[in-house]
């Protein structure tokens, strides 16, 4: 927006406002699908890059060892407010989606994402500097 970059992989939640206003032009949508927001937006893999995804998300997790019932009662009030039209219309006009799943399901997600970008990182040889 200031001119200095002239292109970055960003995620929709953070860049729509200046997609809408013109300040950002959206050439590619980094997930499996089109966006709601911008339909007219291809994905990357359409785009030209075949198997291209990148999807990030946002969960919640507690310490190792905080009992069962504490952890179903958080999931239990969670996906309760999670499945309000109210919430669900909030979190999709600000083009995401809700998932809602389970906390084995979600843990299964941290996992695989974990081997996935550590095998990239492998791969690649990136380091921190």
């Amino acid at each position: 927006m200031g001119g200095q970059v002239s292109v970055t992989f960003d995620s929709q939640i953070q860049a729509l406002p200046f997609i809408k206003d013109g300040r950002l032009r959206a050439l590619g949508v980094l997930g499996r699908t089109r966006s709601q927001q911008l339909p007219d937006v291809p994905t990357v893999a359409e785009a030209g890059v075949p198997g291209y995804a990148l999807t990030n998300w946002f969960g919640l997790v507690a310490p190792a060892g905080t009992p069962k019932d504490i952890l179903d009662r958080i999931h239990t009030e969670v996906t309760r407010i999670l499945g309000t039209a109210e919430l669900r219309n909030r979190i999709a006009d600000m083009s995401a989606t809700v998932a809602g799943n389970t906390p084995e399901q979600f843990g299964a997600t941290i996992r695989a994402d974990a081997a996935k970008w550590a095998r990239v990182i492998r791969e690649t040889g990136m380091r921190a500097d």
